[in-house]
């Protein structure tokens, strides 16, 4: 029986923003001028307010305010790159940042800023490179270290991103994300020991870390412990109740423990959380396939190809669990193209 592991991967990246604080900053604009305030300041400060409300339409506006003032303003051009950020324009955020970097290219901060960027388009080989480059300008600078060592992970650099991870970890042992994300590398490669133990390190640094105790029942699973597994899995759930991924994962030890109505509950649960979700719908029709019940197996299976069907068509045409529906015409013309 087929079961889909989720592995979390929790980024905290953190953005530098530069702005200056306004001892007056509940009065107006004009008010702050005429008080003899640079206007370009007031601007920034303005910026700095609705970025905080999440305005970030408002924000840019205010900082390019700023930047018009004062063309050379690098903690406006900064400030309205973080803001772009937010609002999910890229491209805009990057030319801002690359402005920054000219202003003050010995800033590790803008550097950092800008792979994150890179990172959030899909760009690891430039995420890396600009996170290398602050890291050059500050050398214990461990959200740089994390960042990087996601990046190389994503770049399918794993051994390079276990020693970017184990210098975050030195920098700052208290953080359980970078635990957690040791923990995955070391299960891809198949050393659950060592991913348990960093996963236990990762919840006792943070006790209610459901990502971790699902990461923890996914190792379980692994070495065929499935009630260990079951129990990190009941314990994610009870931290976060929303949790699709945990439920399926649950799911799939109960099975193994041919407890198939627990797990049938479980898959069922898991979509209704996700309808999206193709992972149960597919672990249920290979379920009632199993059953010979051809209908509802065949209704499960087309829910999961609908979902992903460049997942689920190739695995399914070679999936034994389908033997008793695989000559049936509706099986074949749902694997079809």
């Amino acid at each position: 029986m087929k079961k889909k592991l989720y592995l979390f991967y929790l980024i905290v990246p953190f953005l530098f923003i530069l702005y200056t604080l306004n001892a007056n900053s509940e009065l107006k604009t004009d008010e702050l001028i005429a008080k003899n305030k640079n206007p370009a300041t007031v601007w920034l400060e303005n910026g700095k307010k609705e970025f905080d409300k999440k305005n970030y339409t408002k924000a840019i506006e205010n900082y390019t305010k700023a930047i018009k003032l004062n063309p050379y303003y690098a903690e406006a051009y900064n400030n309205r790159g973080l803001a772009y950020y937010h609002n999910f324009q890229y491209d805009l955020a990057m030319n801002d940042y690359n402005k920054v970097i000219t202003l003050k290219p010995a800033d590790p901060e803008v550097y950092y800023n800008r792979g994150l960027i890179y990172y959030d388009k899909g760009q690891y080989t430039f995420a890396i490179k600009d996170y290398t480059k602050a890291i050059a300008l500050k050398p214990n600078y461990h959200d740089a270290y994390y960042n990087r060592g996601l990046a190389y992970y994503h770049n399918w650099q794993a051994d390079i991103a276990i020693k970017d991870y184990t210098k975050a970890i030195a920098l700052k042992p208290v953080n359980p994300d970078a635990y957690n994300n040791l923990g995955i590398i070391y299960y891809e490669k198949g050393m659950y020991d060592v991913a348990i133990k960093n996963y236990n390190k990762a919840i006792d640094l943070k006790s209610d870390n459901s990502d971790a105790y699902n990461n923890l029942g996914n190792a379980y699973y692994s070495k065929e412990e499935y009630d260990i597994a079951i129990m990190n899995y009941t314990r994610a759930i009870d931290l976060k109740p929303d949790f699709p991924e945990a439920y399926n994962n649950r799911g799939a030890s109960y099975l193994k423990r041919e407890e198939t109505d627990k797990a049938i509950r479980d898959y069922n649960k898991a979509v209704e959380l996700n309808p999206g979700y193709a992972e149960p719908y597919y672990n249920l029709a290979c379920i009632y396939s199993l059953k010979n019940e051809k209908g509802i197996a065949l209704l499960y299976l087309e829910k999961a190809i609908i979902c992903n069907p460049g997942k689920c068509k190739p695995i399914a045409k070679n999936d034994t669990d389908f033997n008793n529906i695989k000559d049936d015409v509706r099986f074949q013309k749902l694997l079809r193209n």
